[in-house]
């Protein structure tokens, strides 16, 4: 059984799923709307060629007719989308008598993403919505046959929206399904407490230029310097940067592992997990040349997540060891937020007389002075601090007592080593709040296998490969496709829950 058929089995026998998702649950919220942080300025325009308006839900009670639809039909019947029309208009048009009538902002908006959904070229797209395969489409969207725009109008309202709203109309969306009970606002992993915030995954993709031209390493170490000479002119953007195939980063002066160099760009995303069902919804992306220090943009990244959550607070964070350095794991900390950050390698870490003098092994838990490992004693969650214990290990596991160990004659704990911030010698970079390898860790960064189906996703949606060039459009693209995945999130889980049990 593959790991997304267990997530829908293990869904459906939550007691939970049903009176959440299914139809009749959620038909007494419908239509849903989009939360908007103020009313937008009235549109310049008074007239369009197209009119999108909601047209109910009724039909969704229909099991055969709602059993046609794909997920991304049935988030339509479940959104209603026409409070962001003004909000669109007043980014892209001007009052103005001059030129054609424009198209409805909002259906502009749906053709960007059936274009995602279908993956389609502008032409194909083009094709698709005047032809008889676009009734429904047509019907959905608010156009008139025989009036639809063109590939050249679709493509020049991606390139005027611009990336600034689609990489916020996702957190919008998150927003709108807490204030209706359909994405929880506290952790919903086993064991925590119900004050406990709710825990944010990054994920990262690496996204290939359209045209590829460049794949020099412009420096010893450093590849792809910031002006290169052979970097595609549509792509000036873009940039080299050699990937190994692993998440575990070394320090070290070791050969560079094994990998290929990747000329393009790299997104994130920040996505909540929702544990109860084994889903995750993405709250915030961002695209940006491939060699970018993640570092440099952590902290206004995570700054600008919390204003998207709004009420809900963070607690914890996940990523991969990209993202375990210094600058980030303390960001973090002074945050409160627990740092289930995977671990970077270093030499040092396979020297044991090295772990006895810094007083630590190589995942980061205490050893005493004669290099015995300490036991973990539980997390304060108000102190910020691990605490670990020797418990006396060594008169367990020795014949003989180590001499003039002053913890012998103390309490049974022995010996008792706080990890907060950083660890004794004051190194960040094996500090964290959980122990790491222990069972606790395992279960808590497993859960990491929820949010990285947004690269399956993105590569599914032909985003792997860049349908379009530079950096702006990519980033149109990406935050398009992460807000059409979590439109699809929703309507695949009112499919789901709304089937009766056999």
């Amino acid at each position: 059984m593959s790991d997304k058929q267990s997530a829908i089995a293990k869904r459906k026998t939550h007691p939970e799923f049903a009176p959440t998702y299914s139809y009749p649950a959620m038909a007494a919220k419908l239509p849903l709307k989009l939360a908007l942080e103020e009313d937008p300025p009235p549109s310049p325009k008074k007239a369009y060629r197209s009119h999108y308006r909601y047209l109910g839900h009724a039909e969704m009670a229909d099991d055969e007719r709602r059993a046609t639809l794909s997920a991304f039909e049935v988030s339509l019947r479940l959104f209603d989308l026409s409070n962001m029309r003004d909000l669109l208009a007043s980014r892209l048009y001007k009052e103005s008598r001059r030129g054609q009538i424009p198209f409805d902002p909002v259906s502009l908006l749906l053709c960007l993403l059936l274009r995602l959904e279908e993956t389609l070229s502008w032409c194909e797209l083009e094709l698709r919505l005047a032809g008889p395969q676009g009734t429904e489409w047509r019907r959905l969207f608010g156009f008139e046959a025989g009036v639809t725009p063109s590939a050249s109008g679709m493509r020049y309202f991606a390139k005027t929206l611009g990336p600034e709203f689609l990489e916020e109309v996702s957190g919008r969306l998150v927003r709108s399904l807490m204030t209706h009970g359909l994405i929880p606002v506290h952790s919903t992993f086993p064991g925590d407490k119900a004050d406990r915030g709710v825990s944010i995954c990054r994920d990262g993709q690496l996204h290939t230029a359209r045209d590829k031209k460049c794949d020099c390493i412009c420096g010893e170490d450093e590849p792809c310097a910031d002006v290169c000479p052979t970097t595609n002119p549509r792509d000036h953007e873009a940039r080299v940067i050699h990937y190994a195939g692993r998440n575990k980063h070394a320090d070290s002066d070791a050969k560079k592992p094994r990998g290929k160099n990747i000329f393009g760009y790299r997104s994130t995303a920040d996505r909540l997990i929702d544990d109860r069902f084994g889903t995750a919804w993405t709250v915030r992306s961002s695209t940006y040349p491939a060699n970018t220090d993640e570092h440099t943009v952590f902290e206004a990244e995570f700054i600008k997540l919390e204003q998207l959550l709004g009420p809900a607070k963070i607690s914890e964070f996940l990523a991969d060891a990209g993202l375990g350095y210094g600058p980030a794991l303390s960001f973090l900390y002074k945050r409160n937020v627990l740092r289930t950050v995977d671990t970077r390698a270093h030499q040092s870490d396979h020297d044991p007389e090295l772990q006895r003098k810094r007083g630590y092994d190589d995942q980061g838990r205490p050893v005493c002075a004669y290099g015995f490992p300490m036991t973990s004693n539980g997390h304060d969650y108000e102190r910020q601090r691990s605490k670990y214990i020797c418990a006396k290990r060594c008169l367990r596991l020795t014949e003989s007592e180590p001499p003039g160990c002053p913890f012998q004659t103390a309490s049974a704990c022995g010996q008792v080593v706080n990890v907060g911030l950083a660890m004794p010698d004051g190194s960040l970079r094996l500090a964290r709040d959980i122990p790491y390898g222990s069972t606790r860790w395992k279960q808590r960064y497993g859960r990491r296998n929820l949010a990285e189906s947004r690269n399956a996703i993105l590569q599914r949606m032909g985003l792997l490969r860049l349908p379009c060039h530079g950096l702006r459009q990519a980033r149109i693209h990406v935050a398009a496709a992460d807000f059409l995945a979590n439109l699809r999130n929703l309507g695949g889980l009112l499919i789901q829950a709304s089937v009766s049990p056999t």
